[in-house]
Parts: structure tokens; sequence; C-alpha cells
């Protein structure tokens, strides 16, 4: 029997040098949140993301259909997903 990898119904283009996605991806990590993670900078985006993003502006986050970017992915995560113990 093989070994299956469940992928993330959550796909986070990254960009290192933004605040916004780290913001993001502390508050993922802290809720334990399985998600799959697109390193890009703002020089270099993906097609995927110029798809799905008019504003091709990083960070964006991707929930199955919903797409957030910049702030707003932010909040999201921080309101939206279940909670833990931030506060």
């Amino acid at each position: 029997m093989g070994v299956v990898a469940k992928r993330s119904s959550m796909t986070f283009f990254s960009d290192g040098n933004s605040h916004y996605s780290h913001r993001v991806r502390i508050v993922l990590a802290e809720k334990g949140v399985t998600v799959d993670i697109i390193e890009a900078d703002s020089s270099n985006i993906p097609e995927e993301l110029t798809d799905l993003n008019p504003y091709n502006t990083l960070p964006t986050l991707l929930d199955r259909e919903l797409v957030l970017y910049e702030s707003k992915a932010v909040s999201y995560t921080h309101l939206t997903l279940p909670t833990s113990d931030l506060v």
C-alpha cells in the first residue's frame, strides 16, 4: 500500500519581504492550519497567481474558491480559521 500525501485545500502565495506575508504565516502556523506555500516575489509573479488576483500582488491566499490578498488575507486567517490560544 502506498502513502498518499494529503494536499491542502488552501494555497498561500508568499513574499519573503512582505510584512503581510509574515503575519499570515505566523497565524497559520499558530493555528496549525495545513497550507501549501508558494514562495514568490513581486518582480516574478507566478502565472497561476495572475489568473487569481487581478492586482497581481503578494501575499495572496486561496482557500478553495475564495481569493484574498494583502491585508484581507491577514484578517481572514485571524478571524475565520479555527481558533487557538492566539489573543
